[in-house]
């Protein structure tokens, strides 16, 4: 958030609209986006498809559904690189509905980070880091028992990971057998999920796991139940997904069950590129992103907009999806525009400009409101339409303490349907997991400095070190030094660096030590 204030400054950034790569201001781009609803009105949306980022914005989502009734038969998308709906997929297909898990670290005394670095990634990390360093704070030894205990199996060695009191390394592919082979100890101890084992057993098997440290870490945890809680990665299985909301459960885990309700699109990119390939999309308006650089490599991006009448991209800078785009649209810093957003809990906070528009630019919020009302509305109002919408009261009060704690996501206090989770694992896969020199597992994660690519040209995010790597302006394959021998003897490539003065192999280095 505080390196983003630099992109407002951005020599890079977008000034000014064009089309068809001629400059346009900002009087014709609002002509066009009037020409736009007027020829749209009559079709209801027919041929139009939007393309937009995710947003946890309440407005937009407002906007968008003031879309959908406007032109009922116009299609929304969400798409982004970084973007994991294995959770939400198997929330649905266990609860009924979409929900997140919200974790109360104050009365969590075990637990188990499965792939997950909690610690600093996603939106609430800040929160989540606070919540878990809150309970490693004593003051004297007679407080050691009231610490709480990590455990962390991941892929790649994180912050969450170096904190943890136990580590056990491994790949993702690992990981459904891992959990599997959790879910049977607990099953076994807890008496209860029997019917599941049939499931869960060619699972496990897949692949050879240490049971010493699988069996100990399921012990404690179900000492601690009531007091312990399971956390996975996003971008695990929906299975596995699945089967940790059930082993949360068995744990009487402290953490919320929240109901997010609609909180956007359900569609996929894929979706999308299907209707353009058909011919039945004829006007495409993508709202920030740049899929031709990112989407999908099969669905050829850059083709499908040739296929399209009207392209049309609102975006901060001129990128490859701007540059095969009829109409670019210069988009607005978030700091010049008003808008909200909720917290992980569904609190409502709001966006205030802190500097007048620096240029003619636009943002979602008003080109959105430009083709839905007759009348386009200021962002101001649109946001204070919300406020009131969500039950909000004194506006000027919200503003002046950036939060609307009154409100918050819904509480879902049911239990996971055992039968849609023995469906869901029975489409889990059971094929072998071998790992070796001849069979790698590359795993690509977004990168500390730049996401998913958005922050490539924020310069005080490439200054700032990676928390592991230390690395700045740079990216790097990592690799076990196993592997990296390996591949030395293997290919006679050369990995390690030579002889130094730090290398017990240096002659100077091994007089140095015998002397001391």
């Amino acid at each position: 958030d505080q390196a983003s204030i630099l992109d407002l400054y951005d020599p890079d950034r977008s000034t000014a609209s064009n089309f068809n790569n001629a400059k346009v201001s900002a009087y014709q781009v609002k002509d066009f986006l009037v020409s736009l609803k007027e020829t749209n009105t009559d079709s209801k949306g027919a041929g139009l498809a939007i393309l937009a980022e995710p947003s946890a914005s309440p407005s937009r989502l407002a906007l968008k559904k003031a879309f959908t009734a406007r032109y009922p038969e116009a299609t929304w998308t969400e798409y982004t690189p970084s973007q994991f709906l294995n959770s939400s997929e198997a929330a649905k297909s266990v609860f009924g509905r979409s929900v997140k898990s919200s974790v109360n670290f104050s009365e969590a005394n075990r637990i188990l980070s499965i792939d997950s670095d909690f610690l600093s990634e996603g939106d609430d990390a800040l929160a989540k880091s606070r919540g878990f360093t809150a309970k490693r704070k004593i003051l004297n030894k007679s407080e050691v028992s009231k610490m709480n205990r990590l455990y962390s199996v991941e892929s790649n060695l994180t912050t969450t990971g170096s904190m943890a009191d136990h580590r056990l390394r491994l790949s993702v592919s690992q990981m459904p057998a891992f959990l599997a082979k959790l879910a049977i100890e607990l099953i076994g101890i807890s008496n209860t999920g029997g019917e599941l084992i049939s499931q869960l057993s060619p699972i496990a098997n897949t692949c050879d796991i240490e049971d010493k440290w699988i069996k100990e870490c399921a012990a404690d945890l179900f000492k601690s139940k009531g007091h312990s809680v399971i956390l996975l990665g996003d971008h695990l299985s929906v299975e596995t997904q699945a089967l940790g909301f059930y082993l949360n459960q068995i744990l009487s885990a402290p953490l919320n069950l929240l109901e997010e309700g609609d909180s956007g699109s359900d569609r996929a990119i894929s979706n999308l590129a299907n209707e353009i390939n058909s011919g039945s999309v004829k006007t495409l308006i993508i709202l920030g992103g740049n899929p031709v650089f990112d989407a999908p490599a099969d669905l050829q991006w850059s083709k499908l907009l040739n296929k399209v009448d009207t392209s049309v991209h609102l975006s901060y800078s001129y990128n490859e999806t701007s540059n095969e785009s009829d109409y670019h649209i210069a988009q607005s810093h978030y700091l010049e525009t008003w808008s909200d957003g909720r917290t992980s809990e569904g609190h409502l906070v709001p966006v205030q400009p802190l500097i007048e528009p620096l240029f003619d630019t636009f943002d979602e919020l008003s080109l959105l409101s430009a083709i839905i009302y007759d009348t386009p509305k200021e962002n101001y109002a649109i946001v204070k339409d919300t406020f009131t919408q969500l039950g909000g009261t004194d506006f000027n009060q919200f503003l002046k303490h950036g939060i609307l704690d009154s409100i918050s996501y819904t509480s879902y206090l049911g239990n996971v349907d055992i039968a849609a989770l023995a469906k869901l694992l029975n489409q889990a896969s059971t094929n072998q997991v071998s790992l070796g020199l001849s069979n790698l597992e590359l795993r690509f994660i977004p990168s500390f400095h730049a996401f998913d690519g958005r922050y490539a040209n924020n310069g005080w995010m490439m200054e700032c070190p990676d928390p592991i790597t230390k690395l700045t302006w740079d990216n790097a394959l990592l690799i076990s030094p196993r592997l990296a021998k390996e591949l030395e003897s293997e290919y006679g490539v050369s990995i390690f660096a030579s002889s130094t003065s730090m290398n017990e192999e240096n002659a100077f280095f091994k007089s140095v030590k015998g002397e001391l």
